[in-house]
């Protein structure tokens, strides 16, 4: 037990408890002051109350660390799902470009293609 406290008695979590328990005053009653623990403000449980407040466990701070607000989650969805639909706009415009410069490579063309040739420049003046 010894070699144990050793080991933590320097740790941040134990520090201020022991630091606590060596300043406070004995648990039991005294006839001069009149309450329970000795402390000036009265409270059961003063010692405690007096330094800072101990880090939360392990398993505490993994639990706060899991919890998702439902808000940001949408908000993060959304902009991806925007950023993605601007992705899926380009690439439709770089096929449809890419389908030109074919057609346009080929040389000459039967009606179909020359139909579709036709409209890709004329969707491409649209959107300039």
């Amino acid at each position: 037990m010894e070699h144990a406290w050793k080991e933590l008695k320097n740790d941040q979590k134990w520090c201020d408890l022991s630091a606590i328990k060596t300043n406070a005053s004995c648990k039991r009653r005294r006839p001069d002051d009149g309450n329970a623990e000795g402390n000036e403000d009265g409270n059961k449980n003063g010692a405690a109350n007096q330094g800072m407040v101990r880090p939360p466990g392990v398993k505490a701070a993994k639990a706060k660390g899991k919890k998702v607000d439902v808000v940001e989650a949408v908000n993060v969805f959304s902009n991806m799902w925007g950023m993605k639909r601007e992705e899926l706009v380009l690439k439709k415009e770089t096929q449809k470009i890419a389908l030109l410069d074919s057609l346009i490579a080929k040389g000459p063309l039967c009606e179909e293609e020359e139909a579709l040739k036709m409209q890709l420049i004329s969707e491409m003046m649209q959107n300039q």
